[in-house]
C-alpha cells in the first residue's frame, strides 16, 4: 500500500511520518478508543476533542464514515514514480502529458530504492 503523509493537523494526532493509510486508520481508531472519543449510545459517531476537530473541519461530532472522508482531506500521497529511463531526461514534457487535473514531475532518480530494487543513474516520471 503506498504511503501518505499527515498534514499537520493529523501529525498530532497519528505522527508525522509517511505510513500506509491502514496503519493511519488503526492509529487514528487507538487514539479515539484511548480518549473515549466513541459515542456511548450511538457507536458509529465520533465526539472530538480539540485534537480532532482540526481534522473534522471544526465539527463536535461525525459519523466513522463521514471521518473517513475528512480524513482524507488531510493526507498527501507520496510521489511515486511511473517511468525510469535514461531517454526521459531527453524527452520534452509535452510526452509526458497526463490527462487534465494530473500534475508531474521529471527529476532525477539515480541511486534510489524502489522495491529493494536499486535504480540506475536515470530520470523518473513522479505524479
Amino acid at each position: 500500500m503506498k504511503p501518505v503523509t499527515p498534514d499537520a493537523a493529523l501529525g498530532a494526532i497519528v505522527g508525522s511520518t509517511p505510513l500506509p493509510r491502514t496503519e493511519l486508520t488503526k492509529k487514528l481508531w487507538v487514539y479515539i478508543k484511548k480518549n473515549g472519543l466513541q459515542d456511548k449510545k450511538v457507536k458509529t459517531q465520533i465526539n472530538a476533542d480539540d485534537k480532532l476537530k482540526a481534522v473534522f473541519n471544526g465539527k463536535k461530532s461525525v459519523s466513522m464514515f463521514e471521518m473517513t472522508k475528512l480524513v482524507s482531506g488531510h493526507v498527501k500521497y507520496a510521489r511515486v514514480p511511473l517511468f525510469f529511463s535514461a531517454a526521459a531526461a531527453r524527452a520534452p514534457a509535452a510526452f509526458f502529458a497526463p490527462a487534465a487535473g494530473i500534475s508531474f514531475e521529471v527529476a532525477p532518480c539515480g541511486g534510489r530504492t524502489i522495491n529493494r530494487t536499486a535504480l540506475p543513474a536515470s530520470t523518473c516520471l513522479f505524479v
